[in-house]
């Protein structure tokens, strides 16, 4: 079960966890800052975890977090990233997680991408 997650690109057509950010921060999240959801019963939102599937969340809490500030996890967790790439996180381990601005992943436009790949095929189209 999800309880907290931390989203760092929110934009309108996201899904899956990032929706949740979409629906929060409709006009997008400052670049310097993350934003920090934790899951509970305070308030619902309609969120697309995946494609077709939307779904009520229930919110408790919602925060955005500068780059560089850390925020601590206390208990047992498995930290689910991006990719599907798990790390688990045992009673008694201290984790705290930290965005930065050290170039981070390259994040690809697939829309604009895609529409200059035809427009450079049709330079010379009829």
């Amino acid at each position: 079960m999800v309880t907290e997650a931390f989203i760092s690109l929110v934009k309108p057509l996201s899904i899956g966890l990032a929706s949740i950010g979409s629906v929060l921060r409709p006009n997008g999240l400052p670049n310097d800052k993350i934003l920090h959801v934790t899951i509970g019963s305070r308030f619902s939102i309609r969120a697309v975890l995946m494609p077709g599937y939307v779904t009520n969340m229930g919110i408790d809490r919602v925060e955005e977090i500068g780059l560089g500030v850390k925020v601590p996890i206390s208990r047992a967790y498995t930290i689910e990233l991006d990719g599907e790439r798990e790390v688990e996180i045992f009673n008694g381990d201290y984790v705290e997680v930290m965005a930065d601005d050290r170039g981070g992943p390259v994040i690809i436009d697939v829309n604009k991408a895609m529409q200059e790949l035809f427009l450079r095929q049709c330079s010379n189209c009829p």
